[in-house]
């Protein structure tokens, strides 16, 4: 039994099969050249092969659409038009023996530019949730560089200011951090970053309170009347200041006012 099933294995993926396979598009340019708009990621090619070379397709992955677009002359923008047979062309695989029989889409249209880059702002898509009781110091969270180099065409980079990391989410902090997030990619084969990576800096303490007393109430109105004389009632406060614990114990009670301004004409 187990010979006559392995014996129909054999003859069956010896047949020729017709399969979609989804595929990275890489479109091959010239160093001072990039797209200024986007194009899919993947396409689907259809091949025709026998079985056993299909499943070494699917196996390997090892499959692949290049395209070389031919760039003539020095102008700035260049638009190339891509047909169906440009497209199959490209096709790329480690089987000898598969056909390509169609694509989708079959057809696409390359625009293409002269490169250049620019230096933007790079800030923190990540989102940090902390453990129930801890905190995050934001005023002393950054990423680490702020700044990220931007290359393109001249019009993909025109209308960009600034940049953001991935959108990433970190659960269950409760303490000090300082983790590599990866830059965002979202314009992939128009846009390249350089670094690829930042690290995000975050102070998370666990959350404490901390009671002031006796703290004496300053006005920081004018009172240009010398024959007047302000008196507060009461002229002291107790404050509770809640934060991070390492922050609140090593606060200095002495920097620690309470102000209020009052003016002269004014209840």
């Amino acid at each position: 039994m187990i010979f006559a099933v392995a014996l129909w294995t054999v003859v069956t993926l010896s047949d020729s099969f017709v399969l979609p396979l989804t595929v990275p598009l890489v479109i091959d340019l010239p160093p001072n050249r990039s797209l200024t708009r986007e194009i899919p990621p993947t396409v689907e090619v259809t091949v025709r092969a026998n079985g056993w070379s299909l499943l070494k397709m699917m196996g390997t992955g090892e499959n692949e659409l290049v395209i070389r677009p031919r760039i003539t002359g020095d102008k700035e923008n260049q638009t190339i038009p891509l047909t169906r047979r440009d497209l199959l062309a490209g096709f790329r695989t480690g089987v000898t023996d598969a056909q390509q029989v169609g694509i989708v889409p079959d057809s696409l249209t390359l625009t293409i530019g002269t490169i250049a880059s620019k230096r933007v702002p790079l800030y923190s898509n990540v989102e940090l949730r902390t453990r129930p009781g801890f905190m995050v110091i934001r005023e002393r969270s950054r990423l680490v560089p702020d700044t990220v180099t931007l290359s393109g065409s001249h019009e993909a980079l025109g209308e960009i200011n600034k940049w953001e990391t991935m959108p990433v989410v970190w659960q269950d902090i409760h303490g000090p951090i300082r983790r590599r997030v990866p830059v965002s990619d979202s314009l992939t084969g128009v846009v390249e970053t350089e670094p690829t990576y930042a690290e995000l800096v975050a102070d998370v303490q666990e959350i404490a309170e901390r009671r002031f007393l006796d703290i004496p109430i300053i006005n920081r109105g004018p009172l240009r009347d010398t024959n007047l004389t302000l008196v507060m009632q009461p002229a002291r406060i107790t404050a509770l200041i809640r934060g991070g614990a390492d922050d609140l114990s090593e606060l200095n009670p002495k920097a620690v006012s309470a102000y209020i301004e009052v003016f002269e004409g004014i209840d």
